[in-house]
């Protein structure tokens, strides 16, 4: 197409001109609302990590001693301790994401411990979820099968069953310790985050359709979908049956009471 002389293309462009320039000023007012933003949810996140920190550790430490040391050993009672182990454990790992957020998540701790506490949480995860569907299981079964509960119900049992948990809590949590990683190539600056590249030199680049970022894709998406298998659906699943099937039990046998006293 021929321009006259005296037209332009910003003249020829349905859009005004003036939308596609971005002077300096308006480019530093976007950056400076954008860091506000980004200010006010870090001190959020600080805040509620610090809380966290105090009730969890406190509380989760006062009901391990409560449970190990004055309470009698029976079966809610290891369902209690193990589940204030794992979020004790949880809470005490707090104060490094605090310092993480306060520092703009750059992560002064190192590469192992990058590794850790983001393992940690995870067996926090996994620990607390499948704590939580036994408990139902458990109930279930005292429901469903008193008779059997009364003779094989014992505290020992709840510990091997607690510490069954345990080690299918850190299984799951052996993939978010071997992909977790540290990237120091800033100055100043390191990132912890998740790794699942084979080659460092393009574990930052989005622009390489390599074979690498394939596979690393894969591993992605498919412990995304194992998390949610195994820390959702089938939890959820059977925690919902196992309180369907005990409402619909202490409803018959309410109604068969009430028969009884016609």
């Amino acid at each position: 197409m021929d321009y006259p002389n005296s037209v332009t293309l910003k003249d020829e462009t349905t859009i005004p001109w003036a939308y596609y320039a971005i002077t300096d000023e308006d480019y530093s007012e976007e950056e400076k609302r954008l860091e506000c933003i980004a200010f006010i949810l870090r001190v959020f996140f600080i805040v509620i990590y610090s809380v966290a920190f105090l009730v969890g550790t406190i509380g989760n430490g006062v009901v391990i001693f409560f449970t190990v040391f004055v309470m009698k050993r029976t079966v809610n009672v290891v369902w209690f301790l193990n589940l204030a182990i794992a979020d004790f454990l949880f809470s005490f790992f707090l104060p490094l994401s605090i310092t993480h957020v306060t520092l703009n998540f750059h992560w002064p701790f190192g590469k192992f411990m990058c590794k850790l506490n983001h393992t940690v949480l995870f067996i926090n995860l996994y620990a607390s979820i499948f704590l939580l569907t036994v408990i139902s299981v458990d109930r279930y079964i005292s429901v469903v099968f008193p008779v059997w509960c009364q003779n094989h119900r014992t505290p020992r049992l709840a510990s091997l069953v607690a510490g069954a948990v345990w080690i299918l809590a850190f299984i799951f949590s052996i993939p978010y310790a071997i992909f977790r990683d540290i990237n120091d190539n800033a100055e100043d600056y390191v990132s912890c985050y998740n790794n699942f590249h084979a080659d460092e030199d393009i574990a930052y680049s989005r622009h390489k359709a390599t074979e690498d970022q394939v596979v690393a894709s894969s591993i992605h998406k498919g412990m995304i979908i194992i998390r949610l298998i195994f820390s959702f659906i089938i939890p959820f699943t059977v925690i919902i049956l196992c309180y369907a099937v005990i409402i619909s039990r202490i409803q018959r046998n309410r109604m068969k009471h009430n028969w009884q006293a016609i």
